[in-house]
């Protein structure tokens, strides 16, 4: 931008690319991903238990107002002309806030229904992405420009590079939760489990929130052919 009129910072790419070597490495080569997925698994089954409850809890909320409702409309049948309008008021305005809160029950349902849908695809997803971990520094290392372009353009938002010359990664959803300082706990979890696995856990809240989110295999023209590599989550 040529119209920017704050001091450019020069920086070679190798710079950028070996801290964020560094910055992965310190989290994929310290744990094998692999060996958290049963306790994610268990994690997303605990929750798909705790939706569940909640939308049966739910309907019986909406089973209980749409009686009021029902109550509060045939007490209004029975008023005659000359009832007091403030009575009237009174039922209507109770009967809209009953709908309201009837309307309210109805989205919260189907947000839950949503994130409950398919628990077997957030089993792959939960595999998946605990497996492309693993893999994550190797592939950076030794991919072409293509693959670690992808790569970095896939998990990084943005960068910025400070007055000591030094990057700031700007992570997506969902890495952000792994490798972004701010999110670490500091607790050990079970028994001598490392934070890491509260991360994972966020992970896992984020990708239920997210059903969308699926481990794809992306399709990228390398010289004159194509060729499938597993470079997107």
């Amino acid at each position: 931008n040529k119209a920017c009129t704050r001091p450019k910072n020069n920086i070679r790419m190798h710079v950028i690319m070996d801290q964020l070597y560094e910055e992965f490495g310190r989290i994929s080569q310290k744990y094998d991903f692999t060996s958290f997925v049963d306790d994610m698994s268990e994690y997303a089954n605990k929750k798909m238990q705790e939706f569940t409850v909640e939308k049966h809890e739910l309907l019986g909320q909406k089973t209980q107002k749409q009686r009021k409702i029902d109550d509060l409309a045939e007490k209004y049948a029975e008023l005659d002309k000359e009832s007091p309008k403030a009575v009237k008021d009174k039922l209507k305005k109770d009967m809209a806030d009953l709908q309201n809160d009837v309307v309210n029950i109805d989205e919260r349902i189907k947000q839950i229904e949503a994130k409950i849908k398919n628990p077997e695809k957030l089993r792959m997803t939960i595999e998946k992405f605990s497996n492309s971990l693993n893999s994550l520094i190797n592939r950076l290392e030794k991919g072409d420009l293509v693959e670690k372009d992808i790569l970095v353009r896939n998990m990084v938002s943005n960068l910025e590079i400070d007055a000591q010359k030094r990057v700031i990664y700007r992570y997506k959803s969902p890495f952000n939760f792994i490798f972004e300082p701010e999110f670490s706990t500091g607790s050990p979890v079970g028994e001598g489990r490392p934070d890491i696995l509260i991360r994972l856990c966020m992970v896992v809240d984020w990708c239920i929130d997210h059903p969308e989110y699926t481990a794809k295999i992306k399709v990228i023209p390398k010289k004159d052919y194509p060729i499938l590599m597993p470079c997107e989550f």
